[in-house]
């Protein structure tokens, strides 16, 4: 008897399920899922990848919008500050009716590498409950005050 096996999580997320029967010993075995990971943990695993030309094209189109975004302004490293590595992180978009499947590249910082006090000082956001707000708005209301 044959089950169904249901890939699309799999095949949404770039990989390939292969099936395979296997009976090593007289022992059968009915199914195997392997599935062979189509997206590189890391740049040199995409340029040796047989996709490395859309790869290629990704990461240019993710520099290319880094740019036009201003997103970084170069300038000198002053002395005594370490710097925060970076790492390109690829996926594949699945195909959709309207769309072809689409190669995506990211490149993200490693802010995990940072040492607090050391790499950077206290951070502060700002948040404010929606009890507070309902209270604040109680106030400006009870004691007839403008909001400007």
């Amino acid at each position: 008897m044959q089950e169904a096996i249901d890939a699309s999580k799999n095949e949404k997320r770039g990989m390939v399920p292969i099936f395979l029967e296997l009976s090593p010993n007289n022992v059968t075995i009915e199914k195997a899922l392997i599935t062979i990971n189509r997206e590189p943990n890391s740049l040199n695993g995409a340029k040796q990848s047989p996709d490395w030309s859309e790869w290629e094209k990704a990461i240019q189109e993710e520099m290319n919008s880094l740019n036009e975004n201003g997103t970084w302004e170069l300038v000198a490293k002053p002395q005594g500050v370490r710097l925060i590595q970076t790492r390109w992180v690829f996926r594949i978009k699945p195909a959709t009716k309207t769309e072809p499947e689409r190669y995506k590249a990211r490149l993200v910082a490693k802010g995990f590498l940072q040492r607090p006090v050391i790499d950077y000082g206290n951070t502060y956001a700002p948040v404010a409950s929606f009890d507070s707000i309902r209270i604040m708005f109680w106030l400006i209301t009870y004691l007839n005050l403008r909001v400007l």
